[in-house]
């Protein structure tokens, strides 16, 4: 039989492992302990995250289903950006996102996983109280050989930006896109960034490589249209429609792309009665709070 001493050491290791490990599987940290990338200043990670872990240099958490995000109140929307992708309880790498209400179920927004080096946008909306959200993929659930968790898909990094104060302007540099000729100069009011335009304003993806790809624009009607709604239409470099939809206050376009290495051109242009506004000398007919890409 070992001897007291002998076992003393081992208690001591058992105690330095549980220490480690304790804070790790705790629930609720700060976005910045639980993904590699967060700043933890308006998002906390709530329910349903798997532990920190890091792997081959990698950090992430895996996620069952329905992880929720926890965003501090405010006012407008909060864009985050989310590295991610899908696990093998989902059987596929690249998957839709979809984004959840926490309190109704509603899917507020949706992103494309497809790794870690991929970042995709979410904008979602804030309120006067805290705002609970729910990442959530449909299907998946397979049990894993050797493994007791279900590993549906995992976060490798998740930022939380106001707005694009961080940036200073509405796009994000990082996901290839810039404004073009059409829009004003960017402008900030009640802890608002935006961009205003008259019409025809052009806006480029980069692309290194020939891929498919999706435009997300937030933005709002502004009161030259003269409506609270508006026909928005986005064209091609060759003046061919990729998309036209109606807007409708303020919210977010999806324009698919077909994109080829080096900058693509689409300009966005709008129907509107072109009223003059009071005290301004612009035809404020739309206005841009945020610019990014999907690939």
């Amino acid at each position: 039989m070992p001897s007291g001493k002998a076992q003393r050491p081992m208690r001591i290791v058992r105690l330095v492992v549980l220490a480690v490990l304790v804070p790790l599987l705790s629930s609720g940290a700060r976005a910045a302990d639980a993904v590699a990338g967060g700043n933890g200043t308006l998002l906390s990670l709530g329910s349903n995250w798997g532990p920190y872990e890091t792997y081959h240099g990698t950090s992430f958490r895996w996620v069952d289903n329905d992880a929720e995000l926890v965003l501090r109140p405010g006012a407008g929307e909060y864009r985050i950006t989310i590295a991610c992708e899908g696990g093998p309880s989902l059987g596929v790498r690249s998957f839709p996102l979809r984004v959840l209400d926490a309190s109704s179920h509603r899917q507020v927004d949706h992103v494309v996983c497809n790794g870690a080096d991929r970042r995709a946008e979410m904008l979602l909306p804030i309120g006067a109280g805290v705002t609970r959200y729910l990442l959530h993929a449909d299907g998946g659930g397979r049990p894993v050989p050797g493994e007791r968790r279900i590993l549906n898909f995992r976060v490798f990094s998740i930022d939380d930006e106001r707005g694009a104060a961080g940036g200073g302007d509405v796009v994000d540099p990082r996901s290839g896109v810039r404004l073009g000729d059409g829009w004003y100069p960017v402008e900030r009011y009640k802890a608002q960034t935006f961009r205003w335009m008259e019409n025809d304003a052009r806006v480029y993806v980069a692309s290194d490589r020939t891929t498919r790809g999706t435009l997300r624009l937030l933005l709002e009607v502004g009161p030259s249209v003269g409506s609270p709604a508006a026909s928005v239409s986005v064209r091609d470099r060759h003046g061919r429609v990729v998309l036209q939809s109606v807007l409708r206050g303020r919210g977010v376009l999806a324009v698919p792309l077909q994109l080829e290495p080096g900058e693509n051109e689409v300009t966005v242009g709008v129907q509107s009665a072109n009223k003059r506004v009071p005290n301004d000398r612009r035809i404020l007919n739309l206005r841009v709070f945020s610019a990014s890409a999907q690939r």
